[in-house]
């Protein structure tokens, strides 16, 4: 399972293009949430 760090790790390196700092250095990122999948999966 992705942890919420690995998730934060990923977002900092996109980058505005315009100021040339990610998005999380920006404070874009407020948290990062997992939502469970409710329903039947196959195997």
């Amino acid at each position: 399972m992705v942890t919420k760090e690995e998730v934060i790790e990923q977002l900092d390196e996109v980058e505005d293009p315009e100021l040339d700092l990610s998005i999380v250095e920006l404070g874009l990122v407020y948290d990062v949430r997992f939502r469970r999948k409710r329903g039947r999966h196959s195997r």
